[in-house]
């Protein structure tokens, strides 16, 4: 399957779905003829990943492989095209605007490395033993679940949640350096900066690290959990940890951010 002269991933014609091209060394998402919005739920296949998401090479005789996301049973569509939805039982609605929000926590779910992880964690959320927490959106090496709408406020950052949007990692904040940088975490990271990109151009949030000094200023950008906890002295936690690659996975949610690459758009107003 061709694009003019870019070579495009093998790819099914879904409503909502993407497929990957190879540009410039770098995967590129884009929308197939007369599809909607992309929803960035691709990872390059583990033969190629090894080479890293920010520098995949073109194999010699095909091989990627298309990870295509079906929603699973008990999830309704949500606020992304492709993106299944599970409402959280703890949160708050909230109706949030242009400039309610102004930055992107980063959290480790403290789960193991697996690929249902997103899907057990919306469910756990939205189950009767749900914590008292929740969360808008969580990542795991092939899918993307939503269990809190952007515009309502999420349970995962005590002192960030009224203006915060959160995303789960599927792993765990005492991971070292080597255990992000492993296939599971390569696929997982470049999903999340596809999606982080596309939140910070929906409510306007500079893709910036920004630590706890920052946050007490009203900064916006991108943090960890670890910065609200020492920010706002609410709580104790520090994911998504030491090691969390965070220069290069801003440069990745920078790439998509800034090269035009197609990010999907929430409706104007809210899904009931």
């Amino acid at each position: 399957m061709r694009h003019g002269r870019k070579r495009v991933i093998r790819a099914e014609t879904l409503r909502g779905r993407v497929f990957w091209r190879l540009e410039c060394g770098h995967l590129i998402p884009s929308l197939l003829p007369g599809l909607s919005r992309p929803s960035a739920i691709l990872a390059a296949s583990a033969r190629d990943a090894h080479d890293g998401v920010r520098d995949l090479r073109p194999p010699a005789a095909g091989g990627y492989a298309l990870l295509m996301l079906v929603l699973p049973p008990k999830f309704a569509q949500g606020d992304l095209d492709g993106v299944p939805f599970r409402q959280a039982k703890n949160y708050t609605k909230a109706h949030r605007k242009p400039g309610d929000v102004l930055w992107v926590v980063i959290h480790t779910a403290e789960c193991a490395e697996v690929d249902n992880a997103a899907e057990n964690l919306a469910a756990w959320a939205a189950g009767s033993q749900a914590p008292k927490a929740s969360w808008h959106f969580a990542v795991d090496s092939n899918s993307i679940t939503q269990s809190v709408r952007e515009w309502d406020v999420a349970w995962h950052a005590p002192g960030a949640n009224a203006k915060g949007i959160g995303i789960e990692h599927a792993g765990r904040a005492g991971q070292v350096a080597s255990g992000w940088s492993d296939l599971y975490s390569h696929a997982m990271l470049a999903l999340s900066a596809a999606l982080i990109a596309g939140i910070c151009r929906r409510w306007d949030i500079p893709v910036q690290r920004v630590g706890p000094a920052h946050l007490l200023a009203g900064t916006p950008g991108i943090c960890g959990h670890v910065d609200v906890s020492q920010a706002f002295k609410k709580s104790t936690h520090i994911d998504p940890g030491k090691s969390f690659p965070y220069d290069q996975f801003l440069d990745e949610v920078q790439r998509f951010f800034r090269k035009g690459t197609p990010v999907p758009s929430l409706p104007t107003t809210p899904r009931t």
